[in-house]
Formats: structure tokens, sequence, C-alpha cells
């Protein structure tokens, strides 16, 4: 009898608009595969969430009660089966007519981390993160290669990664409970373990940047702490497999403090110009922006550093994103 390959983990809060479209985008690809599970953990949804949930008959759900997405992501994990874990969010979808080559690579592969394709959608406009070539490579021996292969697929998500379950469990690994940053922070955790890195070259992932359910239009009181825990972890990350550049860490610094400066203007309504600046210079925002400096070829995050560092072009551009989120 073949072993469980893949479990799919989603984690849900009040998604009813959303979890539907999200089911379906793969569910008639697996529904009769007994290689995949697909767990949902649904974190007291007051909505008919839990209702769409249950028509599905493949699709084991489990109930949490106001646990926040770190813990549903760890009750999924410890209920899981399969040989390699996928967490999708429930605002999101899959490529589902790409999963059964997923799970081919995922059979004959052996890799610790699979880094798939992801197509972030805004508006009708998409940026494609993804390695152009199917590329295997071993961290010891290939550091700068597999570095450069988790640069252009991003350190900050766990939804355009594989995890290898045994990993997770043999060294105890978990989401930490924060309102922000929790990915990065696992993901440095499981890069260490690894020792095979594996790129898959299809767009698997679709990510709706502007998802009304998206976390990243709430204010996060935490956020700013959590960001400055997150870089002084990622600056100290040991250098043994040297995973994590420089360069995608001061990606991730430039994208912190803009996403901080965003989180300001999403404190209260009617935030002022006033209000903003007296946060925008503040001692631990002046921290934030020291992990920051131009570096590489990569314009747009030229244009990103620039921005993040004026107190005027980051108060436009945070109150623009806000008023787009509508």
């Amino acid at each position: 009898m073949d072993k469980m390959i893949l479990s799919i983990i989603i984690t849900s809060h009040n998604n009813e608009n959303t979890i539907e479209s999200c089911i379906n985008s793969f569910y008639s690809y697996v529904a009769n595969n007994k290689l995949v599970e697909i767990i949902c953990v649904d974190d007291h949804s007051t909505d008919n969430t839990v209702n769409i949930i249950q028509k599905y008959e493949k699709l084991i759900s489990i109930h949490s009660f106001g646990k926040g997405v770190s813990q549903n992501r760890n009750t999924g994990i410890r209920n899981s089966n399969g040989k390699f874990i996928w967490f999708v969010d429930a605002d999101d979808e899959l490529n589902g007519a790409f999963i059964k080559r997923l799970l081919h690579t995922l059979k004959i592969g052996n890799a610790d981390l699979y880094l798939i394709g992801m197509k972030k959608v805004s508006k009708g406009h998409y940026i494609a993160l993804k390695n152009n070539l199917q590329t295997v490579c071993n961290v010891y021996l290939e550091p700068r290669k597999a570095a450069k292969l988790i640069e252009t697929n991003s350190i900050s998500s766990p939804c355009n990664k594989i995890y290898r379950r045994s990993i997770i469990q043999k060294y105890g690994l978990v989401f930490e409970e924060a309102s922000s940053g929790e990915d990065v922070l696992f993901n440095c955790e499981y890069f260490k373990k690894c020792k095979i890195v594996e790129s898959i070259p299809y767009l698997l992932y679709i990510y709706y940047i502007y998802s009304p359910t998206s976390s990243k239009w709430k204010w996060k009181p935490d956020e700013l702490r959590i960001s400055l825990i997150m870089l002084e972890r990622l600056t100290n990350f040991p250098s043994e497999n040297g995973l994590i550049s420089s360069t995608m860490i001061n990606k991730l610094a430039i994208d912190s403090v803009i996403g901080n400066e965003i989180n300001i203007v999403n404190e209260r309504e009617n935030f002022t110009f006033c209000m903003y600046k007296e946060k925008f210079y503040s001692l631990e925002m002046k921290k934030l922006r020291k992990y920051t400096c131009l570096e590489g070829k990569n314009f747009r995050y030229y244009f990103k550093f620039f921005i993040s560092n004026s107190l005027l072009l980051s108060y436009v551009y945070s109150k623009l994103l806000s008023k787009n989120k509508e």
C-alpha cells in the first residue's frame, strides 16, 4: 500500500467568501487520490465557513478556538500523515492542474525542501516568483546556488514551499505565536536542517494580495517588536549552510520597514500626518531602518528603499495602499 505523500493544510477564519474557491481550485485533482490528504483547521469561524468545509468528503476538518494561524498550523502538523506538508491560506488558490506533476516529483525526489512557483495577484495584474528551471542542489556542496534559489522563491512565505514532515517532527519545529513574522522565523529554523533543496518551475500557488481577509490590512500591535526580533535572528543566522544571503536579509528588512509603515496607518482611521511623523521617527523604527541599505541591482528594491526612508513618500504610499484594499 502506498504511503501518504502530501498533506495539504488549510487554515481558515471567517473565509466564507473565499474558502470554496480555494478548495475547488485543486479538489477535483486530488479527491480520489489516496496519496494526498486535505486538513482544514478552522479558527472558530462565526460565518458559513465551517458549513462549506463540511461539504467536501475528503477534507478532514479540525475546529480550533481563537488560537491564531500559528497554532492552527501547528495543529495541522500534529494531525498530518503525509511525507510532505504544504500550507495553504483559505483566501488563496492552487493551480490544481500541476498537482499530478508535483506528486510525481515528491514521490521520486529526495529533497528536504521544495520551492514552488507563486503567482502574486493584485487587481488583475500579477508578479511571478519562481525559478525558471527544475533544479536540485546540495546545500553543503553548492551553498550559493541553494541561497539563490531561496532568494528567488522568497523567504517570507511558507505557502510556496513544501516541507518534509519528518524534519519538522524530529527537531520539534513549530510556528511561533506572533501577529507577523512567524513564517520567516519558522523558515529560518527549518533551513538549518536542510541538506537538499529542489526548485519546481510551475506557478502552483496563487496568492491574492488584496484579499479582504488578509492580516496585512489589520493593525498588529506587536509587529515592530517581532520585525526587530526576526531581523536580529536572521543576521545571526548560522553560516554553515549559507542559505540566507545578505541580499535576502536586506530585501526582507526593506519589506519589514514598509510593512510597519503600513501598520502605522492601519492603527486607526483618519491617521494624520503629524501622528504618522511621530511614529516614523520613533527609536524602534530608526533601529529597524538600520538593517536596510542600497545593495544589488534590483531596481524595485531601490525604489522601495527610498520610499521606506522618506517621511512624506512613505506616508503617501502607506495611505494609498491602505485605501487600495477597499
